[in-house]
Order: structure tokens, then C-alpha cells, then sequence
């Protein structure tokens, strides 16, 4: 399964999924997440993400 560009195998789906939702409430980040207008402001919500699916 391929959701925005990151492979994930089938088995970690819902796992993966969990993990989005935790952060998006977490962060508050609901709208998309555009890589290419990351902010000095919203950096470090970036940052938190790559940490909890790395």
C-alpha cells in the first residue's frame, strides 16, 4: 500500500493509521501534510513526526 509516497507493507497498516491519528490530535495537524511548504513554525511538528513512524 503506497499513502502519499510512503511505502508501507499491508501487515502495518492499521498500525501506521493508529500512529497518524495519534499524531494529528497530538499536534493538532489535521489538514495535508505538504512537505514542500514546511514553516519555520511548523517544523518541529514535522520533526515529531518523522520520530514516531522512523
Amino acid at each position: 500500500m503506497v499513502i502519499g509516497g510512503t511505502i508501507i507493507p499491508s501487515d502495518n497498516v492499521e498500525q501506521f493509521n493508529k500512529t497518524m491519528q495519534k499524531y494529528r490530535n497530538e499536534q493538532k495537524m489535521f489538514s495535508a501534510l505538504k512537505w514542500s511548504k514546511v514553516t519555520n513554525q511548523k517544523l518541529t511538528e514535522y520533526k515529531v513526526l518523522i520520530n514516531n513512524i522512523n
